[in-house]
């Protein structure tokens, strides 16, 4: 983590939730926070979602991302929703996407 991330927050995380339900996106909440919304106890500073592989999923995905302070998801291009473009390959369909932690914004 760089000296101007921080840790995703629970606030983080509802303004995504909302912003994904608002948009009507298809995704999965995995990793820590998904961990916690199953009730187990778990630390984590980033938020895991599975979304799907299709290049049609990426503008709701990232338009909810963009909540986020540091408007890190602006740099995603709908090419990486391709099934051919994604390192984070987790099934033939879904890819896995890491929010970053969200920079500190500069006033």
């Amino acid at each position: 983590m760089s000296e101007r991330a921080r840790p995703a927050t629970l606030e983080d995380l509802k303004r995504v939730l909302a912003a994904l339900h608002a948009e009507r996106a298809d995704y999965l909440l995995i990793g820590g926070y998904g961990l916690i919304a199953h009730g187990f106890g778990r630390t984590t500073v980033d938020i895991d979602l599975l979304v799907p592989a299709r290049r049609e999923a990426a503008d709701p995905i990232r338009r909810a991302l963009l909540v986020l302070p540091d408007k890190a998801a602006a740099a995603v291009l709908p090419e990486w929703f391709e099934e051919k473009a994604s390192a984070s390959r987790t099934t033939s369909s879904w890819i896995s996407y890491s929010a970053p932690a969200a920079r500190h914004m500069k006033a």
